[in-house]
Formats: structure tokens, C-alpha cells, sequence
């Protein structure tokens, strides 16, 4: 049975990333408190705390809209997943990459899986979000993995660590959600987190993630953060597993 981790704080790329490795390897038993703790150290290696420690493969808040510096922060963390003699290959791809039969068998022989990035749904009762998209094309994606394949359904497995749950999509939709992220972008003059994620039960995480957004005036104003992420559509990255 496929195990879906659900997400603490604003980090789909890290668990997105995490799901697919112990899918992957076959780690069933890995408790969300267990994630977290790593998820965790991830972050607090890896944050951008000054202008000191500006470069690919940092993050601010855990989030990541650059393919490339996704990829290096992966690069960075595989090493934390190493089984016997298992080491892994992460590159970037076309989506019609999907198209071809040996990698949904790799897919479905859990010799690698696929990190997407798709649109998050702008709602119609949110004003403010939608003139945004509508006047700058602001947007902000969402890391999922898929790490599995229905052939009965023609659909993959995809684990959303947003909710926690498992669904299947084809290839068609995925496609889709991917393609609204063209020509959009990413801003951080208008990224929030709610307060209302900070009053319930602790956790160092969210803690984490309060202590950076109290900077990001001062970062942009220094050009520590860059003001705004171009979307990358029509990409995947394939993490798979290799013989050392």
C-alpha cells in the first residue's frame, strides 16, 4: 500500500521529494513525525539566512519554484536515502517524456518516480488572488510525486502531500494543470502564511518558517530574495534509482 506523508508548513517540494524516495524504497513505516524531524533538518542545513549563504539549492521558507535549484537542493539531500548500494539520478525532462512505456514500467517496478509541478487553483471567491493572475499572472505551483501507474485506468499514482491522499490522474489532466503555469509567475511581495497556522500545536517547522517571513521586507530590500520566479511548464524531473 502507497504511504502519502502529509506536509508541514509550506514544503511540498521536500515531501513530494520524500514520498517518492520511500515509495521508492519501499519504506512503509515511516511515521509523519519521523518526516518531519528530517524535513526539518533539511531546512535548517539549507535556509537562506543572510546574504552569506545565497545560492542554488537554498531555500527561504521551504519553498522552491526554480527547477534548478530544486535539483540541487535534491542532489544535496539523496544521500540521506541511501539503501545498500542504491544511489540516484535526478535530471529535468519534457512532459511528453511521460508518453514513453519503459518509464511507466520503471515507474511501476518502483525504479524511479517523477516530480510534477502544477498550478494551485485560484478561487473565484478570492478576489484579490484572482486579479493578480489576472493583471501580473501571479501564481503559486505545487510539488506532487507520481511514483505509481493504473493500467486498467491509464492514470498515475499521485501522492498530494497538501491533503494526504492518494489519487490517480491521466496524463492528459496532469498536462494540464502543468500548462497553466505558462507564462505566470511567482512573486514574493505576496506571499503569506495565515496566523492562524501558528496558534495551533507547536511544531519547529512552522516556528521556522515565522522567524524567516519576519525578514523577508529586509531580504528583498537587500536583494537576498529575488522579487519574482518565472514558472517552468512543459518539465518534470525523474529521480531513479542506479547501481553504485
Amino acid at each position: 500500500m502507497a504511504q502519502c506523508i502529509k506536509q508541514t508548513g509550506p514544503t511540498c517540494g521536500i515531501y513530494a521529494f520524500i514520498n517518492g524516495m520511500y515509495h521508492i524504497n519501499q519504506k512503509k513505516d515511516v511515521s509523519k513525525e519521523q518526516a518531519d524531524k528530517m524535513v526539518y533538518s533539511f531546512l535548517e542545513a539549507n535556509i537562506v539566512k543572510d546574504d552569506s549563504n545565497i545560492k542554488t539549492g537554498t531555500t527561504f521558507v521551504g519553498e522552491f519554484f526554480d527547477f534548478e535549484s530544486y535539483i540541487s537542493f535534491l542532489n544535496k539531500i539523496k544521500n540521506t536515502f541511501i539503501y545498500k548500494n542504491i544511489d540516484y539520478d535526478i535530471k529535468i525532462k519534457d512532459v511528453n517524456y511521460l508518453d514513453d512505456i519503459s518509464v511507466i514500467e520503471d515507474i511501476q517496478k518502483q525504479n524511479c518516480f517523477v516530480l510534477f509541478s502544477i498550478a494551485t487553483p485560484i478561487s473565484w471567491w478570492n478576489p484579490i488572488k484572482l486579479y493578480r493572475f489576472l493583471k501580473k499572472g501571479s501564481m503559486i505551483s505545487h510539488w506532487i510525486p507520481l511514483y505509481g501507474y493504473d493500467n486498467k485506468k491509464n492514470k498515475f499514482i499521485v501522492a498530494n502531500s497538501s491533503s494526504g491522499k492518494i489519487k490517480g490522474f491521466s496524463l492528459k489532466t496532469l498536462a494540464k494543470k502543468n500548462k497553466r503555469l505558462k507564462s505566470t509567475t511567482f512573486y514574493w511581495k505576496y506571499y503569506k502564511r495565515s496566523k492562524k497556522r501558528f496558534t495551533l500545536k507547536k511544531n519547529p517547522i512552522e516556528d521556522l518558517v515565522q522567524a524567516q517571513l519576519k525578514s523577508k521586507k529586509d531580504f528583498l530590500d537587500k536583494g537576498i530574495l529575488t522579487p519574482k520566479i518565472n514558472h517552468t511548464s512543459g518539465k518534470i524531473v525523474i529521480v531513479k534509482k542506479i547501481e553504485k
